[in-house]
C-alpha cells in the first residue's frame, strides 16, 4: 500500500512511522574493548566476515619482535589498519596496512574514508586522497586500484552487476560512474549537494540515493533505464542527518543513520535526542520506514555520530559503528528476527512465480498464505498494517524453487484490514486480509 504523499516544491513529505525495534544487541564486537575510538567504516564480505576501520593511524608493530617498523630515517610508521573478524569475533586474517596491486605496493598511510561490499563479495575502499581499491575477501590481496576523484571519497555505491558510483565528501563534485573494472563510464549527477560520507543505489543501479548529511535530508536521483540520464533529484526524509546509508542485501531496503554531524543538527521528526544513534529502514515500495535499530551507549554524552552500518550476506546481522571519543564501546553487532516461517509443500517446479489468497479470509487467529518460484530467489514476505508499518515477515531470504506454504499468527494484533507483499528479485505480488476478533 503507499500512502498518500504530500508533493510540492520538488519535495517529498513522509510521516515518520514508529517501529518496534525487532534487533536485538548482541553486544560489541568483536567484544566491547577492542574499539572504543572513532570508527569510520564497515563492510561485511560475501563469506560473512566484518572488515572494520578505525580512523585513527596507529604504530606499525613487528609480528616477531613486537618493535616500531621505522622508516628510512629511524622514524616509527604509523598507518591505517583494516581488521578482519570473523561473525564469532575470532581474527580472520592478519591487519592490513598494505595494499598490493601490479606489483606495487602502497601503505595505507593516508586517511581511509569509507568501505563497501561489491557484487562479487569483495571489499572496495575508500580513501582521502581519491583512490579506490578493491580488495579479495578470501585473503587480503590487492586485486585493483584506481584514482577515482581527487580528494576524500565517500563509501561508494555498488548496483548487483558491479557498477560502482563514486563521489566526493565535499558538494560540488560529480557523482560519477565506473565498471566494475574501475573504468570511467559517465557523470550520473554533474554536482552533488551537500557534504556526504556514504551514498549507495537500487539493485539495479537506476536509483542514487545521496545521504548528504549537511542538506538535513536525502536526495534520490531516478532514471527509467541504465540507457537514460538521472533526472532532478526529489527529497526524502527531510529532517534527517545521515552519515551512513546501505542496501540491505535481501530486503533491498535503505539503512539510513540519524545522529548529529559536523555543523548539521536532525530536524523534526528526527530531531529528539532518543531518535539519535538510530538507523531507519526505509521501504522504496511503500516509501516508508518500517523498521529501527538503535546503538546503546553506556554514557550517551557529546560527539557521537552515527558513522556506518553492513549486513551480513543472509541480512540476519547487522554490525554498526560509530564516532566517538568518549570511550564507548565503537562497534556493535545485532541479529534480527527469525524471519523464516515457511514451509515446502512439494518439489514439483512451478512455471511462474505466484501468491494465493491467505485462507481463511476474514480470519480469526493464524492464516495461510501459499507462493510458488520457478527458480531459487531472494525472497521477502511481510505483513503489513494499513499505516504501512511492516508487522510481520514470513519469510526473508534465498529461497530454492518450489511452492511453499506461511502461516500467519496474528496474535497481539487489533482487528482490521492488514496487506501482505511478496518481494522476489524486484518483482512484487500483494493481497488484502481482514483480523476479525
Amino acid at each position: 500500500m503507499r500512502q498518500l504523499l504530500l508533493l510540492f516544491t520538488g519535495i517529498i513529505v513522509f510521516p515518520l512511522v514508529a517501529s518496534a525495534q525487532s534487533w536485538t544487541d548482541l553486544g560489541g564486537f568483536p567484544d566491547d574493548t577492542t574499539f572504543v575510538d572513532a570508527m569510520h567504516g564497515v563492510a561485511v564480505d560475501g563469506a560473512g566476515k566484518v572488515w572494520l576501520q578505525p580512523w585513527a593511524a596507529t604504530a606499525w608493530l613487528d609480528p616477531t619482535s613486537g618493535d616500531s617498523i621505522r622508516d628510512a630515517n629511524g622514524n616509527a610508521v604509523f598507518t591505517r589498519t583494516l581488521h578482519v573478524y570473523n561473525a564469532d569475533g575470532t581474527s580472520a586474517m592478519d591487519p592490513v596496512r598494505t595494499i598490493t596491486v601490479g606489483g606495487t605496493t602502497d601503505t595505507l598511510t593516508g586517511n581511509l574514508r569509507g568501505l563497501r561490499r561489491d557484487h562479487n563479495g569483495d571489499i572496495l575502499v575508500a580513501t582521502g586522497g581519491g583512490d579506490l581499491y578493491r580488495i579479495d575477501h578470501t585473503n587480503g590481496d590487492g586485486l585493483g586500484k584506481a584514482n577515482v576523484a581527487g580528494g576524500s571519497l565517500s563509501a561508494p555505491g555498488v548496483s548487483d552487476n558491479g557498477t560502482i558510483f563514486v563521489a566526493n565528501v565535499v558538494p560540488g563534485a560529480p557523482i560519477q560512474v565506473y565498471a566494475s573494472d574501475f573504468t570511467f563510464q559517465e557523470n550520473a549527477v554533474d554536482s552533488s549537494r551537500g557534504f556526504s560520507r556514504s551514498f549507495d543505489v537500487s539493485a539495479d543501479g537506476n536509483t542514487i540515493y545521496w545521504a548528504g548529511y549537511s542538506n538535513k535530508a536525502v536526495y534520490r536521483y531516478s532514471r527509467p533505464d541504465e540507457f537514460s540520464p538521472f533526472g532532478a533529484a526529489d527529497t526524502l526524509l527531510r529532517g534527517m542527518v545521515s552519515e551512513a546509508i546501505v542496501r540491505h542485501p535481501v530486503s533491498q531496503r535503505m539503512w539510513l543513520s540519524n545522529a548529529p554531524a559536523a555543523g548539521a543538527d536532525p530536524e523534526p521528526p528526527f530531531a529528539a535526542p532518543e531518535q539519535y544513534l538510530t538507523w531507519y529502514e526505509w521501504d522504496p515500495t511503500s516509501e516508508m520506514i518500517v523498521d529501527s535499530l538503535k546503538y546503546t551507549l553506556a554514557a550517551p554524552v557529546g560527539d557521537e555520530k552515527a558513522r556506518g552500518i553492513s549486513f551480513s550476506p543472509d541480512g540476519r546481522l547487522a554490525y554498526v559503528v560509530i564516532w566517538d571519543t568518549n570511550g564507548n564501546t565503537s562497534v556493535r553487532a545485532l541479529q534480527g528476527p527469525d524471519v523464516s516461517s515457511i514451509e515446502r509443500l512439494d518439489d514439483e517446479v512451478p512455471s511462474r512465480v505466484t501468491l494465493t489468497a491467505n485462507y481463511p479470509n476474514p480470519f480469526r487467529g493464524a492464516t495461510t498464505l501459499k507462493f510458488s518460484l520457478e527458480r531459487a530467489a531472494t525472497v521477502d514476505l511481510g505483513v503489513f498494517d494499513i499505516q504501512g508499518r511492516r508487522v510481520a515477515t514470513l519469510a526473508n531470504g534465498l529461497t530454492q524453487s518450489g511452492t511453499y506454504s506461511a502461516t500467519f499468527d496474528a496474535d497481539g494484533l487489533a482487528s482490521g484490514t492488514y496487506f501482505y507483499h511478496l518481494v522476489v528479485d524486484g518483482q512484487r505480488l500483494s493481497g488484502k486480509m481482514l483480523l476479525v476478533k
